[in-house]
């Protein structure tokens, strides 16, 4: 049997290879989020709602889960809670199913 130094199943690294890059960013946020599972809807445009669920909330913004998060424009509306207002917020990060929304002032 080989032995490969105590690391059975591992696979040495590649010379040169960096490592992975996190998809998400440090935490910057300044309010504490409280972890929720409610569900919402985020508006594209005037006519295009998609359906979404709100991972993590706080007055400043959210955390949302969706199928082709990666694909949300920079500025969306959001409902928390189906039938609530709309809310203005930019999307700060996103990855293939979920996002970060920071909520933008009422105007």
């Amino acid at each position: 049997m080989a032995q490969n130094g105590g690391a059975f199943g591992k696979r040495p690294a590649a010379k040169g290879s960096a490592p992975p890059k996190p998809t998400r960013p440090t935490d910057k946020r300044q309010g504490e989020r409280t972890a929720s599972f409610k569900s919402g809807q985020v508006f594209i445009g005037a006519n295009k709602a998609l359906d979404c669920a709100v991972r993590n909330l706080s007055k400043e913004g959210c955390m949302i889960s969706l199928f082709g998060a990666e694909n949300l424009p920079d500025d969306v509306e959001i409902s928390v809670t189906l039938g609530q207002p709309r809310r203005k917020a930019r999307v700060t990060w996103r990855d293939q199913q979920d996002a970060g929304l920071e909520f933008l002032p009422s105007e």
